[in-house]
């Protein structure tokens, strides 16, 4: 921690000297888990001196090789494969290796195949698992198996990052109440399969089966699986819910279908734009394909898919305001632009290292607001956002 206080730059590292007693007062408030040791020490430090430490600003990168982690990849038998203190690397290099020898022991006895949601009782929301000898803590999920046919069942798995088992665990939850609501589904199946005109304004995104597939989806994580029930019983009473299925299915095609009419609506300006437009039109275009991507009506949060909407309509009355402004609209692109791309660099970061932060996405939200106060002020902001608040926004993520 003192080395990387001293890591710092100096206009930043000035503000905790000595460093070995800024580490020392940071160590005392460390909460294992919690977030990132870096996050962790910029939020005391915050505390106790005010100052701000951006998080790019720490260079673990100059950290002495003894500091970092070695990280060794150990095969089923208890060899080792190859050791490196880049997690990514090894990573990347065995992405898509294949383990063929037996294991010497099971890591735990939790571990087992096709379950029911009867399992939830006995699921524990974290062991200690015995690999090859190295006590590892690990999370037990609920994970869809790729060995059966169909994608129907479901296997315990031990999963050692926390993160992703809680991903994981939810498409499980996901297919569970899939498997136990079976007859509703089908009818759901059958309800989706007149919606041809949904599925001609999804075209240019995806295809019909995808969208009927992310339509299915979403009623479930709406109605069931987004409450993780975590007992048989919490299960069996959301399961009272399916009789709002239909009322769920209804109300959501509506939503689209306005979504898609404005988002086509949006594709056909974009055609054929004078060339001084051409960076306006792919700010918007990137806009475009952040909020209407193959994933993202199963991906966005409730709150937000109900404000596509007003999105789309902000991008419409930019449109009409570009013809007579040009330079306000690339002025307001610029700022945009580059708080965008570092909410981007900062999401790929934790993507890369497996992780969320709940932060992080409702500050991706406050971009769309601003959007709104920046290019189409008559369509109100739900909540008052500027650029002092982006930014204090931005510097009180603890979580990424």
């Amino acid at each position: 921690m003192t080395e990387l206080i001293r890591s710092l730059p100096k206009q930043l590292r000035k503000n905790f000297v000595p460093a070995p007693n800024f580490a020392e007062l940071c160590f005392d408030e460390l909460n294992a888990g919690a977030q990132s040791l870096t996050a962790s020490m910029s939020t005391h430090l915050k505390k106790i001196t005010g100052t701000e430490i951006p998080y790019d600003a720490w260079q673990e990168n100059k950290l002495a090789d003894y500091l970092h982690f070695n990280f060794k990849v150990i095969s089923a038998d208890g060899k080792t494969l190859d050791q490196n203190r880049s997690l990514s690397l090894l990573q990347q290099k065995f992405s898509n290796f294949s383990d063929h020898s037996q294991p010497v022991t099971k890591t735990h006895s939790i571990e087992q195949t096709n379950v029911d949601y009867s399992i939830l009782d006995k699921l524990p929301e974290s062991v200690d698992a015995d690999n090859n000898g190295i006590i590892m803590k690990a999370y037990p999920a609920l994970v869809v198996s790729k060995q059966a046919a169909g994608n129907k069942q479901i296997d315990i798995r031990l999963i050692h990052s926390k993160c992703q088992a809680q991903q994981l665990h939810f498409i499980g939850l996901r297919q569970l109440f899939l498997n136990a609501l079976s007859q509703p589904v089908k009818h759901l199946k059958s309800t989706l399969s007149g919606q041809q005109k949904l599925c001609a304004k999804y075209i240019s995104i995806g295809n019909c089966e995808q969208l009927k597939l992310q339509i299915i989806y979403r009623i479930i994580d709406q109605l069931f699986t987004r409450f993780q029930p975590v007992s048989k019983q919490e299960f069996e009473q959301l399961l009272e819910n399916r009789q709002h299925i239909d009322e769920q299915a209804t109300t959501l095609i509506y939503l689209l279908g306005e979504i898609l009419d404005a988002y086509h609506d949006i594709r056909k300006k974009l055609k054929n734009p004078p060339l001084n437009w051409l960076d306006a039109m792919t700010d918007i275009q990137d806009q475009l394909n952040n909020l209407l991507h193959k994933d993202f009506i199963i991906s966005t949060p409730q709150d937000n898919l109900k404000n596509f909407s007003r999105y789309l309509k902000a991008i419409d009355k930019r449109l009409e305001k570009l013809q007579t402004n040009p330079e306000r609209d690339r002025k307001a692109r610029i700022e945009v632009s580059a708080l965008y791309s570092e909410y981007h660099k900062r999401a790929e970061a934790l993507k890369k290292h497996n992780q969320q932060s709940e932060q992080l996405t409702q500050y991706r939200w406050l971009l769309e607001e601003y959007r709104i106060s920046l290019f189409a002020q008559e369509i109100k902001t739900q909540i008052p956002v500027s650029a002092k608040r982006l930014k204090k926004a931005w510097n009180d993520i603890s979580d990424a």
